[in-house]
């Protein structure tokens, strides 16, 4: 608004002006929700530890990158950056060669940090044998399953069979009679198999106080 032009009273002016800064903050409000939700969305560092996934850090930047629309360039950069502590040491020691392009990159993570056929073999092992524990919930027992599942590249079918091979006999029954085919459904009847039925715990808990009072009774004949 220019000086010596005349739109109306003080009070309009005065709307005017606070619509204009309403404006701003709402820009500034804007920019503030991009931020975070870069912030949110973004791949963690990865510093190499016996802790860390590989492939499940990988895919996680891989969507990332997708997301943003990246070229292989900023990818690379980016990538770079993430590295740390012993991720970072290992990029330092590459030749030129390793790190001069995404893809040369990518194979030399790969190499390094992808899970050894060997280990998938024995993870492949693990998962049919995965149980879930008395204080463990349906949840819970099903993420950890479903990570072992990534590592081996499980199907969903498999990954399946391991979950009824592994909750609690006491849920199993309920849970199978529903024919459940992905892990979201066979989840979706655990965790109402989860609140109808009582917990296996208290099942084994009462049959042993159960067998303590015969034997007191027996005793006393």
């Amino acid at each position: 608004m220019s000086k010596g032009v005349t739109w109306g009273s003080r009070d309009t002016l005065w709307i005017f002006s606070d619509t204009s800064h309403d404006s701003e903050s709402s820009d500034d409000s804007l920019d503030d929700l991009t931020i975070a939700e870069d912030k949110a969305l973004a791949p963690p560092l990865f510093t190499g530890t016996s802790a860390e996934n590989g492939e499940d850090w990988y895919r996680h930047f891989e969507h990332y990158c997708s997301h943003k629309k990246m070229i292989e360039p900023k990818k690379l950069a980016l990538f770079k950056v993430l590295m740390t502590d012993l991720a970072g040491n290992w990029l330092a020691s590459l030749p030129d060669t390793s790190t001069d392009s995404y893809a040369n990159i990518k194979q030399a993570f790969d190499a390094r940090y992808k899970v050894p056929e060997m280990v998938k073999y024995k993870s492949a092992k693990d998962l049919f044998s995965l149980k879930q524990q008395l204080s463990e919930s349906v949840d819970d027992f099903c993420a950890g399953l479903q990570k072992a599942a990534r590592i081996i590249g499980a199907d969903e079918k498999n990954t399946v069979y391991a979950a009824l091979n592994g909750i609690s006999p006491s849920l199993v029954g309920f849970i199978a009679h529903r024919k459940p085919e992905t892990v979201a459904t066979l989840l979706e009847a655990a965790r109402i198999a989860e609140l109808i039925i009582p917990a296996q715990k208290n099942a084994q808990d009462e049959v042993s106080s159960q067998i303590s009072e015969v034997k007191a009774e027996m005793q006393k004949q």
